[in-house]
């Protein structure tokens, strides 16, 4: 699970996935972060 948390008292978005435990924080980071980029330009 990533979790993003800015500044505010309580979490801002969850992402669940199912890579293995051994996953750099970057490979888990780049999907969420293309996920967002498609979501802003579809609105």
């Amino acid at each position: 699970m990533l979790i993003e948390w800015p500044d505010e008292a309580q979490p801002t978005k969850y992402y669940l996935g199912s890579l293995t435990p051994d996953t750099r924080l970057t490979a888990l980071v780049a999907p969420a972060k293309q996920r967002w980029i498609i979501e802003i330009m579809k609105t």
